[in-house]
């Protein structure tokens, strides 16, 4: 059976089978970001450490994150019924979506609309070997997306998330350390500005 959704021009949305993924190096970038190492906001940690929220890293495929035309599959405002996930996935957390080659960048920001549950029951995700889901929003769609050569540029980076190495971005979903996620956030600021910083006022 075919993954319901929500979304107006989705018929199924899930997250990736990655084991038709080639190595995200070889999309070339935008530009390499600072070379300085990476700086945590001590203010940006406090702020963290009061919340229950998690972050996650998403990854999928071309198949649901473009059309047959190459057009942006995705946007702003779309829900779904599930996308897949980790069992510890809990409503309202956020998590920025990997897309892997021939985009080989962060796209979009989309938050968990409920926990994980099973999805055993579904037989288009037992053929995939997917396990769990959560229905989930599409928050923001970057306008400028971080590309795998700016991840892995930054030292600090590279150094404190082992996922930006080669071969890391790999899987259904990789945890996202709140000490990284608050870089992440003014890494993808330095491109969006003002749009989404809003989005992500929106989104708490």
């Amino acid at each position: 059976a075919p993954v319901r959704t929500l979304a107006p021009t989705r018929k199924a949305v899930a997250a990736s089978d990655l084991r038709k993924e080639a190595s995200p190096g070889r999309t070339p970038g935008v530009g390499p970001t600072s070379p300085e190492s990476l700086r945590f906001a001590q203010s940006s940690e406090r702020a963290m450490t009061k919340s229950t929220r998690n972050y996650w890293l998403w990854i999928t495929t071309p198949e649901f994150y473009e059309n047959a035309d190459g057009s942006d599959g995705l946007r702003a405002g779309d829900r779904g019924d599930w996308w897949t996930c980790t069992k510890g996935t809990r409503r309202g957390d956020l998590a920025l979506l990997w897309r892997t080659t021939p985009k080989s960048d962060l796209g979009y920001l989309m938050r968990a609309e409920s926990d994980a549950f099973p999805l055993h029951k579904d037989r288009y995700a037992r053929t995939r070997g997917w396990r769990f889901g959560c229905e989930y929003q599409v928050i923001y769609r970057f306008r400028h997306p971080l590309s795998y050569r700016e991840l892995s540029a930054d030292p600090g980076l590279a150094k404190e998330w082992g996922v930006v190495r080669r071969g890391g971005l790999q899987g259904v979903a990789k945890s996202i350390p709140s000490r990284v996620w608050s870089h992440l956030q003014t890494l993808l600021r330095s491109h969006e500005g003002q749009a989404l910083a809003r989005a992500l006022r929106r989104a708490k």
